[in-house]
């Protein structure tokens, strides 16, 4: 059996977290004849081990959004790079048509003079 100070040191948290957590039902705790409460082993153990499983779960979540959020960013970079291209494409044709017509315009004007 552990006290809520021995509890704390091996949590790591505060005597009202401790108290939080025994009155949730997380810390299994008895109280002894001087109404202190002595917490059981084994459940502080299983408390340890969950939230440690649990801070890994969520840093591996963080890192799981971490690289979602950078390939979002990638996958826009390349979304512009080819909207970038795909409007100097079109520049391309525009200009090239224009000419195109330029020209024929010059040409029936040419053959209109002779």
């Amino acid at each position: 059996m552990l006290t809520t100070r021995d509890v704390c040191r091996i949590l790591g948290l505060s005597q009202q977290r401790v108290s939080q957590l025994h009155r949730s039902g997380a810390l299994i705790a008895i109280p002894d004849r001087e109404g202190r409460l002595r917490f059981d082993r084994e459940s502080v153990e299983r408390y340890s081990h969950d939230a440690a499983d649990l801070r890994e779960r969520r840093s591996d979540v963080a890192a799981r959004r971490r690289a979602e959020r950078e390939e979002a960013r990638h996958r826009a970079k390349r979304e512009q790079a080819r909207a970038a291209r795909e409007r100097e494409e079109r520049q391309r044709y525009e200009d090239d048509l224009r000419e195109r017509m330029v020209s024929a315009l010059e040409s029936i004007a040419r053959s209109v003079q002779k």
